[in-house]
């Protein structure tokens, strides 16, 4: 499906003043100091997810962000364009443009690249001819052209191939992905 789909939720605004929650991040493990209550954190080096923050803690163990299946390398890309490999995290840190991701050419399937948002200047998922990425009812427009971004910082993806080099699912993502 070409283009893609808005979702607007409208909630009742609660008893005490609208506070916004935020996830930070490190290259460790939270700290008392680091955040409040309702903020999550990302620890760069280990690709950990903590959080949300509650009572003034931090929960004693965060969630890989790597996957089951054992460690996967990291790669922190400042470029603004940069060829993925399979079975690859990549932390996209531009502080004031966005880093446009490449989706391997060729890749087997159940291969899997994990995205995730740290600078600014957010992220682009881009696909080679053929290939399409579907997040959850929607897929990508076919081929070059077609692609996932992120609208804001910290946003994430996990994308898994399905069919081998040509179609790839989100198994996991964080934030209002725009798809194109």
């Amino acid at each position: 499906m070409a283009g893609f789909r808005r979702t607007v939720v409208y909630t009742i605004p609660p008893a005490e003043p609208y506070s916004v929650n935020t996830i930070l991040s490190g290259a460790r493990d939270p700290g008392q100091v680091d955040g409040r209550d309702g903020d999550f954190w990302l620890n760069t080096a280990t690709v950990t997810l903590f959080g949300p923050k509650d009572g003034d803690a931090w929960p004693a163990i965060g969630t890989s962000l790597r996957g089951t299946a054992g460690v996967m390398p990291a790669t922190e890309v400042t470029a603004t364009m940069h060829q993925t490999e399979a079975d690859h995290t990549y932390i996209c840190n531009n502080p004031s443009s966005r880093v446009t991701l490449v989706l391997p050419a060729v890749a087997p399937v159940g291969s899997t690249i994990d995205v995730i948002g740290k600078g600014a200047g957010g992220w682009s998922l881009d696909q080679h001819d053929g290939q399409t990425i579907r997040l959850g009812d929607l897929e990508t427009t076919p081929g070059e052209g077609g692609h996932i971004r992120s609208t804001a910082p910290f946003e994430c993806i996990t994308v898994r191939c399905v069919t081998y080099s040509e179609q790839w699912i989100a198994v996991a993502s964080i934030g209002n992905l725009s798809i194109i």
